[in-house]
C-alpha cells in the first residue's frame, strides 16, 4: 500500500498564519509553498508539477511516478507532456494575446471569491468553453452591496480576533456573510413568528444555521423541503409539526448563543436561556406524539426528532440519545427506512432492478439519509454498531440510482429534458461522502463493535488463547471476524484504486478520503493491535491532517476524522498542524468544536503520561470528562 508522507515542517505553522495565509492570499500562488513565515520573497508556480495539483492549486512535490499529494488524495497523478519548443506556435500565441478580450469570468470568479476549481470536478477545465465565449454570456457585474451590520452584530464582529476574523471572512460560505454583511428578517416572517426573539431566531436558523449542517448551501433540504412543513401545515400530525418549529428555533438560538458568547455580546445568555427553553418545548412535544400513532408516522415527527439530534450537536448536549431514539423508533415503526422510502413491497421492487422504483419524496430521502448520518456519528461516541444501514439495506443502493448526479444531469439538461429539484438530490451534496464509501464505513464499525464484544470476553483476535480449544464456538468466531477483517481491507483497497474513477466532486473526495484512511486507523490500529508507530498509521493520520487543511470551506462532518488522527498522533509538530485545522473549523461549526479540542487535548496528555490503550480510547476520555456527545 502505498503511504503518505509525513507533513511538512511549513503546514504546522497555521495556527500562526496572518492574513497571507487566507484564501485571497492563496489563490494567487497556487504552487507556493504555503510559509506563514511573512516572507516578502516572491513566490512562483512551478510548471513541472502535476496535473491534478495544477487543478487543485496545491504544491506538488514532483514525485514520480506519482507525487505524495495525488497519493494521499487518491487520484491518478498525470504529469504535463513536455512539448518541443515550436517556433511558429509560439509567435502565433504572442500575435493572438494582443487581440484576446479582456477575461470577464476570471473577473467575476476573483470578485466573488470562487477559487476556480475547489468545488469542481478535475476534468472541467478540459470541457469548458473559450475565455472570450464567456465574456461574451456574462452580464455586467453588479456593485457590490455596501457592508452594514446591525449594532449587535457589529460589535459581535468587532470583537472577533483577527486571525479569527480572516478565517471567518474568507469563507464563501453563510457563515462567511455573516461576518461581512449580515442580513436582518424580513417583514413577512413576522406574521408567522410575531415573538421578536422568536422570528430573531428563527431568521438566523433559516439564514446561517441550517448552512453548516449541510454540504451544499445552494440546496439545502432543511429550507426547501423541512421548513415549509410547519410554515404551511396541513393540519396533520399538529404536534410534530409544533415540535419541528420548535427544534428549528432551539438550533437558530443556540448557535446565535455560541456566537454573541465567543465575542463577547451581552444578550448572550439571554439568548442562550432561549435555546433552553425550546429545546424543552420540543422534547416534551415529541414525548407526548410518539405515543400516538398518527403523529409517530407522520414525516414531521421523524424530521423533529432529527432536527433535535442536530440540535444536541451543536449544543454538545449530551442528551442526543433520547431524540435518535426516537428517530429510530419512527423508522422502525413505519417498518425500516426501506418501507419508509419505496413503500411496503419495496424489497418485490428492488428486485426489478431499479427500472421500475419510484423515486421517494424528496423529504423522506434527506430525512433517511441524514438519519444514517448521525447514526454513524453515534457509533464513534457510543461504540455501538450501526442500526440503521446495516447488511440488510440494499435501499441504500438503490438511492443512489434513483437520482441524476451533475454530468448526467448536464447531459440531460442539453438534450432538452426538464429538471426537477429531486434529480439533483444525492448524498454527497448532504453530507461530502461518497455514498459507497459511507456503506464501506458502516460495516467497518459493525465489525469493530463485534471486534471490541470479542475482546471484552477473550484475548485479542490477534492472539491464540491456549485454554481456548480450536474446535470451540470461541475459535470459530475468531476465525470468522479475521476473514471478515481481510475482506474489509480488500474492499477498501478496491474502492481506493477506483476513487480516482469515480465522478466525484472535489469536497466529496476530500471527505471521503478523510474517511478512508479514519477506516485504516481503526483496522490498523483499533483491531490489529499496531503500535502507534507503525509507517501505515502515521502515513494515515497525516494524510487526513492535510486534507483536512486542503478540505476549503465547507468543513462538516470531518471532526470525527480529525479526532482519529489524533489518537495516534505523537509529533509535537503535528499537534500544532491539528491545533490550527481545529481553529480554522471553528466557524463552520459550534459548541462540538470545543468538545473536540477538549478531547483531543486530554488524549494526547494520556498518551504522553504512559496511561493505557483502553485509557487514551476517545470513549473513555468523554466519558470521564463528562462530554459523552456527538459530534458532527
Amino acid at each position: 500500500m502505498p503511504t503518505s508522507p509525513p507533513l511538512a515542517p511549513k503546514r504546522s505553522s497555521i495556527d500562526a498564519a496572518g492574513p497571507s495565509s487566507g484564501p485571497a492570499a492563496a489563490g494567487g500562488d497556487g504552487n507556493g509553498d504555503g510559509s506563514a513565515s511573512g516572507s516578502s520573497a516572491k513566490r512562483t508556480r512551478s510548471r513541472n508539477g502535476c496535473l491534478v495539483c495544477r487543478a487543485r492549486r496545491i504544491k506538488c512535490d514532483l514525485e514520480r511516478p506519482e507525487c505524495r499529494r495525488c497519493v494521499n488524495y487518491g487520484a491518478e497523478c498525470v504529469y504535463p507532456v513536455k512539448k518541443a519548443f515550436d517556433a511558429v506556435a509560439v509567435d502565433a500565441a504572442l500575435g493572438s494575446r494582443h487581440n484576446r478580450p479582456s477575461n470577464v469570468a476570471a473577473t467575476a470568479i476573483a470578485v466573488h471569491g470562487g477559487d476556480g476549481g475547489s468545488d469542481a470536478h478535475l476534468d472541467n477545465s478540459a470541457h469548458s468553453p473559450p475565455a472570450h465565449s464567456l465574456a461574451s454570456s456574462l452580464p455586467p457585474l453588479p456593485p457590490l452591496p455596501p457592508l452594514r451590520p446591525r449594532g449587535d452584530e457589529r460589535r459581535l464582529i468587532d470583537s472577533v480576533p483577527p486571525l479569527e476574523l480572516v478565517h471567518a471572512l474568507f469563507r464563501k460560505t453563510k457563515m462567511g456573510s455573516f461576518f461581512s454583511n449580515p442580513t436582518d428578517p424580513p417583514e413577512f416572517l413576522s406574521l408567522a413568528f410575531p415573538e421578536p426573539d422568536d422570528l430573531r431566531c428563527f431568521h438566523h436558523a433559516l439564514t446561517y444555521s441550517l448552512s453548516i449542517m449541510v454540504i451544499d448551501e445552494d440546496r439545502n433540504p432543511w429550507v426547501e423541503h423541512i421548513a415549509p412543513m410547519f410554515l404551511f401545515p396541513t393540519g396533520d400530525a399538529p404536534l410534530s409539526t409544533q415540535a419541528l418549529k420548535y427544534s428549528m428555533l432551539a438550533i437558530g438560538a443556540t448557535h446565535l448563543a455560541y456566537l454573541e458568547a465567543t465575542s463577547r455580546v451581552p444578550n448572550a445568555e439571554h439568548t442562550l436561556q432561549l435555546s433552553k427553553n425550546y429545546r424543552h418545548t420540543t422534547i416534551g412535544l415529541l414525548r407526548q406524539a410518539r405515543r400516538m400513532p398518527s403523529e409517530r408516522e407522520h414525516d414531521a415527527f421523524l424530521a423533529a426528532s432529527l432536527m433535535l439530534v442536530d440540535h444536541d450537536i451543536l449544543a454538545a448536549s449530551v442528551s442526543w440519545r433520547e431524540p435518535l431514539r426516537y428517530a429510530k423508533t419512527a423508522l422502525a415503526y413505519r417498518g425500516g427506512a426501506g418501507s419508509v422510502l419505496f413503500g411496503p413491497d419495496w424489497r418485490t421492487a428492488l428486485s426489478g432492478r431499479g427500472m421500475d422504483i419510484t423515486p421517494p419524496p424528496s423529504v423522506r430521502r434527506y430525512l433517511v439519509e441524514h438519519g444514517v448520518m448521525h447514526d454513524i456519528l453515534s457509533c464513534f461516541t457510543t461504540g455501538d454498531p450501526p442500526t440503521i444501514l446495516n447488511n440488510d439495506s440494499p435501499w441504500w443502493e438503490a438511492l443512489g440510482t434513483t437520482g441524476i448526479t451533475d454530468r448526467e444531469v448536464s447531459t440531460t439538461a442539453r438534450r432538452g429534458y426538464m429538471l426537477t429539484a429531486a434529480q439533483w438530490e444525492s448524498i454527497e451534496s448532504l453530507v461530502g461522502f461518497d455514498r459507497s464509501i459511507l456503506r464501506i464505513f458502516s460495516s467497518v464499525l459493525a465489525l469493530y463493535a463485534e471486534w471490541r464484544r470479542f475482546e471484552d470476553r477473550y484475548r485479542p483476535v490477534n492472539e491464540l488463547d491456549p485454554s481456548v480449544s480450536p474446535h470451540s464456538s470461541a475459535a470459530m468466531d475468531r476465525l470468522e471476524l479475521s476473514r471478515r477483517l481481510t475482506d474489509m481491507q480488500m474492499e477498501l483497497a478496491t474502492w481506493r484504486a477506483e476513487a480516482s474513477t469515480r465522478y466525484m466532486a472535489a469536497r466529496t473526495m476530500v471527505g471521503s478520503m478523510t474517511l478512508w484512511h479514519a477506516a485504516q486507523i481503526l483496522i490498523l490500529r483499533d483491531m490489529q493491535k499496531r503500535s502507534r508507530e507503525d509507517a501505515e498509521i502515521q502515513s494515515s493520520a497525516a494524510a487526513i491532517l492535510e486534507l483536512c487543511i486542503e478540505v476549503g470551506d465547507k468543513v462538516e462532518f470531518l471532526n470525527w476524522s480529525l479526532v482519529v488522527a489524533c489518537c495516534v498522533i505523537l509529533d509535537p509538530e503535528k499537534r500544532n498542524v491539528a491545533r490550527g485545522i481545529i481553529k480554522t473549523f471553528a466557524y463552520q461549526c459550534c459548541h462540538e468544536i470545543e468538545s473536540t479540542r477538549m478531547l483531543i487535548e486530554e488524549m494526547w496528555r494520556r498518551m504522553d503520561e504512559g496511561y493505557d490503550d483502553e485509557a487514551c480510547n476517545w470513549r473513555e476520555i468523554a466519558i470521564e470528562i463528562g462530554r459523552s456527545v456527538l459530534i458532527g
